[in-house]
């Protein structure tokens, strides 16, 4: 059940780019499918990771070719050419920003989470380690909000007081727009060929 802050891709959104590279403490000099891209290893002073922006993006471990002198990434294990770092600074992949209720994940799908947690007497802060992107919803006890930006990059969803389970789901306006064009064009055709 582990998970990459990594991966191949040609479209590369651009605040989590400008993200890694503050965490991954490099510049990203040229276009690369790969996070980080290519050129910091190939550095004579590589560069040393933050901890703590790595922690935000829910990095537990750090898997690195050299070796990495940071107080909060503790040394596990060198494997072949691999040095095993833990990350002290770690988060969960979501956590209240306003208390310290714990938060459990009961559903993760593409487009859809639900999270459950204790009730509390007052509307709280859900920091989720996911990309944001513009059209990310909250609902909670039928009040649905949008999901706001946290970091430049990550989602906060805000949970209203007396809540103990709030669901995160994508509906971007285009979904919106394109089910009512498709309801409307059927009604159009039914009324007139009937």
């Amino acid at each position: 059940k582990i998970e990459q802050l990594a991966g191949e891709t040609p479209i590369q959104n651009k605040a989590f780019v400008d993200f890694l590279q503050k965490a991954g403490n490099y510049k990203y000099e040229n276009f690369a499918v790969i996070f980080p891209p290519y050129q910091t290893w190939q550095t004579q002073n590589p560069p040393v990771p933050k901890a703590d922006l790595l922690g935000d993006a829910n990095v537990k471990y750090i898997a690195s070719t050299y070796e990495i002198s940071e107080p909060n990434l503790k040394f596990i294990k060198k494997f072949e050419s691999l040095f095993l770092y833990q990350n002290n600074e770690f988060k969960k992949r979501a956590y209240f920003l306003n208390s310290q209720d714990n938060v459990k994940i009961t559903r993760y799908e593409p487009n859809s989470i639900k999270f459950e947690f204790e009730k509390s007497s007052q509307e709280r802060s859900l920091v989720i380690a996911e990309n944001y992107h513009s059209g990310f919803f909250s609902k909670s006890d039928g009040q649905i909000t949008p999901v706001q930006k946290y970091n430049d990059v990550f989602q906060v969803a805000t949970v209203p007081a007396n809540a103990n389970y709030v669901d995160v789901f994508y509906r971007p306006q285009s979904y919106i727009t394109g089910k009512t064009l498709t309801i409307g064009t059927l009604f159009f055709v039914m009324m007139n060929f009937w």
